[in-house]
């Protein structure tokens, strides 16, 4: 594993277009994303591990430092590029277009079963739907999990008719695919779960924030 302040050697397919002085993002391909109630394939995760700056060209290698502002360790065999990528972008919040209904389908952390405030969440609405960076959604349930146990590994398919939609976490759109959209929770009173149901509704414009970029590759 490798970190700030060490050097790594990259091999690039065209030589020719790096220059000393450039960065690069590191990543690595991630978990392949199965939709949890429909079970369509939506693509991979791309988990981006941070950067690193050509420091030497050589025959057929180029010497690079990998960024300060690395949070993840490097490993060998991870990727490399494309030139000028952004790890950070600054959001600025916009107001909901309409209304629009989904899934929460994945995660920037795969292993994880339940999710709170500050992790990045992949719901199945994207460009194609009218999604935008700024927009926010509310996963909602409609059930009491103290009587049906299925409710809480599985909330989209334990709704109660008999109970009113429920609030219990907020998400911002940080990054928006053709039919998938990354957000981060701003906002949890409960853990959230592969399968809860998100819905974007109507509002007035909100604060920005700032957020790790999670990037998702579709097929």
């Amino acid at each position: 594993m490798l970190s700030y302040p060490q050097t790594v050697y990259v091999s690039f397919p065209k030589k020719d277009s790096v220059k000393v002085g450039d960065t690069y993002p590191i990543f690595r391909p991630g978990a392949e994303v199965i939709h949890p109630v429909t079970q369509v394939q939506y693509g991979y995760l791309t988990v981006v591990v941070g950067s690193l700056r050509v420091i030497r060209i050589s025959d057929g290698m180029a010497t690079a430092e990998i960024s300060p502002e690395t949070p993840d360790e490097v490993r060998r065999g991870d990727r490399v590029g494309p030139h000028g990528e952004e790890l950070v972008l600054t959001i600025e919040a916009r107001p909901n277009p309409g209304q629009l209904k989904g899934f929460v389908i994945g995660a920037m952390i795969s292993y994880l079963t339940t999710f709170g405030e500050h992790q990045v969440l992949m719901i199945d609405q994207g460009s194609g739907q009218g999604v935008q960076p700024g927009n926010t959604f509310s996963v909602i349930r409609r059930h009491d999990p103290a009587v049906n146990v299925q409710a809480f590994l599985f909330p989209a398919k334990a709704i109660d008719p008999e109970l009113p939609s429920e609030d219990v976490a907020s998400c911002l759109v940080i990054d928006v695919k053709e039919r998938a959209s990354m957000c981060v929770l701003t906002r949890s009173m409960r853990e959230v779960v592969y399968g809860d149901r998100v819905e974007m509704r109507p509002q007035e414009k909100r604060a920005s924030t700032a957020a790790p970029l999670g990037q998702a590759r579709e097929n």
